[in-house]
């Protein structure tokens, strides 16, 4: 049984369940297009991940961790609400729970060939968004992060990015993911 410890883990959970990324009763597993492949991820509803968006430059350089991992349970002890612009539930790839993923917002868009700029910033404009980082080394494609909101709210705009064939080839979250180097 899943604990839930405020309104905003409720909705987020909520949301999880509802939105059209093909939610599974096995395991708590969503299966989602990630670039035109399938993909099944596992959600981890002991965990949260908290994001430090403090991103000031400068003297005063905040050096707290961008991404703090928190149990449910110690976030329900420590009474520590949860923000939804700054709060992802807890993923993996593999149904042991490892390694660990989270969404802290933004989707990576391959754009198809022949795009124009000015296309591109049309369609973000349309579509609400902002075009955060362009990444230059895709030389015969145009490739953009795009703002979205963090957690599973943005698997839900990579589907719908997706289903926009004239223009965009393919979509994949900006996932983060727990690595330890040896």
């Amino acid at each position: 049984m899943i604990k839930l410890i405020t309104i905003t883990t409720i909705t987020t959970l909520a949301l999880f369940l509802s939105i059209n990324l093909y939610a599974t009763s096995e395991s708590k597993s969503i299966l989602w297009n990630d670039a035109g492949v399938m993909k099944r991820f596992y959600l981890l509803p002991e965990y949260m991940a908290l994001f430090n968006l403090n991103n000031h430059q400068g003297k005063n350089i905040n050096t707290t961790p961008f991404i703090t991992i928190h149990s449910t349970s110690e976030l329900k002890t420590k009474n520590i609400k949860l923000d939804p612009k700054s709060s992802s539930p807890l993923f993996s790839d593999t149904s042991d729970g490892k390694p660990k993923y989270a969404l802290p917002g933004g989707v990576i868009v391959f754009f198809k060939s022949g795009v124009s700029d000015t296309a591109i910033t049309s369609w973000a404009a349309q579509e609400g968004v902002q075009l955060l980082q362009r990444f230059p080394h895709h030389l015969q494609q145009k490739v953009w992060l795009i703002s979205t909101p963090p957690g599973i709210e943005s698997l839900k705009y990579a589907d719908k990015f997706l289903s926009q064939k004239d223009l965009i080839d393919k979509t994949t979250p900006n996932w983060w993911y727990h690595a330890v180097a040896k």
